[in-house]
């Protein structure tokens, strides 16, 4: 009986070793797809039911350019898959809902006042992209 207990603790001792290595694992992998596609200093949100990360890193603009550009990617927490990458110039990419993010992006002449921004929502699962009307309530 005592020999049952003991096996049965190494067993629950090494489930729990096995877990938590592979989630160290996964984690890894996902901020070396992080570090290979964005390099440098990158900022890092998670979906509201934390089932993607979306990684953004924004590079200022020239003195002589003035604008800026967010490249960010998607990854899947769960298998540490690239699901979306992209780059926005003068604009934001923030979590709409669980998998789809809305983003916001200048376009032309970046005096004019929202005359010429572009919204619009993409799935991350499948890549879909849906332009809003800026007069549309989001």
């Amino acid at each position: 009986m005592k020999t049952e207990i003991n096996s049965y603790k190494w067993y629950l001792f090494l489930v729990f070793v096995l877990s938590c290595s592979s989630g160290k694992n996964l984690s890894r992998d996902i901020e070396m797809i992080c570090q290979s596609e964005l390099g440098g200093e990158y900022l890092q949100k998670c979906s509201p039911d934390n089932t993607y990360i979306l990684c953004l890193q924004e590079k200022k603009g020239e003195q002589s350019r003035n604008f800026s550009s967010v490249k960010y990617i998607v990854i899947n927490t769960k298998t540490g898959k690239l699901m979306y990458r992209g780059t926005v110039i003068q604009g934001k990419v923030e979590w709409k809902s669980d998998k789809k993010l809305l983003i916001h992006e200048k376009i032309g002449i970046l005096d004019q006042k929202n005359q010429n921004d572009r919204i619009y929502v993409v799935n991350v699962e499948d890549g879909h992209i849906t332009q809003i009307d800026q007069k549309e309530k989001l």
